[in-house]
């Protein structure tokens, strides 16, 4: 299996987490997410981010054609298990 990096530029979950707290009117250090328009997350007082880990982009391509996940699918992002717990930590604490 190739090894991918994690892009902390515009393409990683931290990016997610930073789109969804500007959403929110937090201040985040991290840019946002590339390909979620930030339009999307406007007008929402409170989101759910649900993490469902070991249901890669490569597996839901194979098998999860017809998923209510593949309907809403924007893309492909990268994540680390340790940098989602501290992601979740510090990203969140606006709250």
């Amino acid at each position: 299996m190739k090894q991918i990096k994690p892009n902390y530029k515009n393409g990683s979950i931290l990016n997610l987490v930073s789109s969804i707290g500007k959403a929110l009117g937090a201040k985040m250090s991290y840019p946002p997410l590339r390909i979620l328009n930030k339009n999307e997350l406007k007008g929402y007082k409170k989101i759910v981010l649900m993490v469902i880990d070991g249901s890669g982009y490569e597996y839901l391509m194979k098998h999860g054609k017809n998923s209510i996940f593949n309907k809403y699918l924007k893309g492909k992002i990268t994540y680390v298990f340790l940098i989602l717990i501290v992601i979740l930590k510090q990203g969140f604490s606006f709250f």
